[in-house]
C-alpha cells in the first residue's frame, strides 16, 4: 500500500479531505459524491504504476452545509488543484464525478491534459434524468437479504463473498458532497460547452447503475473519444478490478 499524505482543503467554506500518494505524472480522481474508499483501490493502483495521484471527497461525516451540484463542484475541484499545484493533470471522472471531471474540462481546458469517464453519468439535459429504478424492500424481505440484493447491484457475488464487510460499509456511508442524490435537481451542462482534449470513455458492460445511455450520449457528444466496454464489470469497477482500470488509465495517458 502506498502511503498517502492526508490533505483538508477549503472548498468555498467546505473542507474537502484531499489524499496523495506516489510519484510521477499527476493523475487527479474525481468521484465527489462517494467515500473515497470506492476509488482508493484504483488509486491505489495507479501509483503502483507510476503515477502520482490526488483522490479527494467531502469527507464522509461532513455535515454538508448546502446541496451542491456535480456542476458547481468544478469551482471545488479547481480550488484542489491550486492547492496541490496541480497544473495539467490527466484527470478521471468516476461515476457522477464524470459530470465534474467533464465540466472542468470544457470550462478550463488548460487544466486538463486528457480526461477519462469511468461508469460516468452523463451531463446533458436529454440524459441526466434517464437512470436505473432504485431498488425497493419487499414487505416479507429481512433487512440483511435487502442489503445483499442492493449490493448486487454494484458488485460481482465473487466480491461480495470475500469483501462483503466493506461493501456494506461503503454503501451505508453518507456521501460527503450531498445528503441524497437526485438527478432531477442537477444542474446540466449545454451541447455548446465542448471538450477538445482526449477523452477516454470507459464502459461497465453489466452495469446496474449507470445505464448504457450515459456513456453512449457522451461519445455523440465527443466523437474523437476513444470508447472501451468492460464487458463482465459493474458499477464496483473501481472497487472490484482495479489493476484493469489503472492500466486502461495508464495505456491511455501514455498516448
Amino acid at each position: 500500500m502506498s502511503s498517502w499524505e492526508i490533505h483538508h482543503v477549503d472548498c468555498r467554506g467546505r473542507e474537502a479531505v484531499v489524499e496523495v500518494g506516489g510519484q510521477g505524472p499527476d493523475v487527479l480522481l474525481v468521484g465527489t459524491a462517494v467515500p473515497m474508499a470506492w476509488t482508493r483501490p484504483a488509486a491505489e493502483a495507479l501509483t503502483r504504476l507510476g503515477f502520482r495521484v490526488t483522490n479527494f471527497d467531502y469527507g464522509a461525516d461532513h455535515p454538508s452545509p448546502e446541496y451542491r451540484s456535480a456542476v458547481e463542484q468544478v469551482d471545488d475541484v479547481v480550488a484542489v488543484m491550486d492547492a496541490g499545484g496541480l497544473v495539467s493533470p490527466v484527470v478521471v471522472g468516476l461515476s457522477r464525478g464524470g459530470i465534474t471531471a467533464y465540466g472542468l474540462a470544457a470550462r478550463h481546458p488548460d487544466r486538463v491534459s486528457a480526461l477519462v469517464l469511468v461508469l460516468p453519468v452523463a451531463p446533458f439535459a436529454d440524459t441526466l434524468n434517464i437512470a436505473e429504478p432504485e431498488p425497493e424492500q419487499d414487505t416479507e424481505e429481512s433487512d440483511e437479504a435487502f442489503m445483499l440484493r442492493s449490493l448486487s447491484r454494484l458488485f460481482s457475488e465473487e466480491f461480495l463473498s470475500h469483501h462483503y464487510e466493506a461493501a456494506v460499509s461503503l454503501a451505508t456511508t453518507r456521501p460527503g458532497s450531498v445528503d441524497r442524490l437526485e438527478r432531477h435537481q442537477e444542474d446540466t451542462i449545454s451541447d455548446a460547452e465542448t471538450v477538445e482534449c482526449p477523452v477516454l470513455v470507459i464502459e461497465g458492460g453489466a452495469d446496474q447503475i449507470v445505464t448504457p445511455e450515459h456513456p453512449r450520449r457522451y461519445l455523440r457528444a465527443i466523437p474523437d473519444a476513444e470508447h472501451v466496454v468492460v464487458r463482465e464489470a459493474g458499477h464496483g469497477l473501481p472497487m472490484e478490478q482495479p489493476e484493469a482500470l489503472a492500466r486502461l488509465i495508464a495505456d491511455f495517458a501514455a498516448t
